[in-house]
């Protein structure tokens, strides 16, 4: 697990109305989908604890929540300050999962997006 101070931000800044013109949605989507693998990984995680978890299982729930709702309407503020709260709790459990190599290899080899590799990577 990474051990180290800077490893989380020390304030974060969240404004979901910059993001509907500045973040295409598949760059916006792919993010979620990104924290949604940060969350699987910490509750699957052989270093989990408690306080992890939580922060894990609750960005989850989040995320599954609101990223349909932002690919169905991407002016949804509400959906998009979900997700990015969800992101934000995806980060507290960071552990060793797949290792973003592999994903890389993966991404490479089979000429799918990273994003797709990450999806298919994910913890049973």
């Amino acid at each position: 697990m990474l051990r180290h101070e800077l490893v989380m931000p020390r304030a974060v800044i969240l404004d979901p109305a910059i993001t509907v013109h500045t973040a295409p949605e598949r760059l916006f989507l792919s993010t979620g989908i990104r924290a949604v693998d940060h969350c699987v990984e910490g509750i699957c995680s052989l270093e989990a604890h408690p306080y992890a978890d939580a922060q894990a299982l609750k960005g989850l729930l989040m995320l599954a929540q609101a990223l349909p709702r932002v690919k169905a309407n991407p002016s949804d503020l509400d959906a998009r300050m979900d997700c990015q709260i969800g992101t934000w709790l995806s980060m507290a459990p960071l552990s060793a999962g797949v290792p973003d190599g592999r994903r890389a290899m993966a991404s490479a080899m089979c000429s799918a997006p990273c994003s797709t590799c990450r999806m298919v990577t994910l913890p049973a």
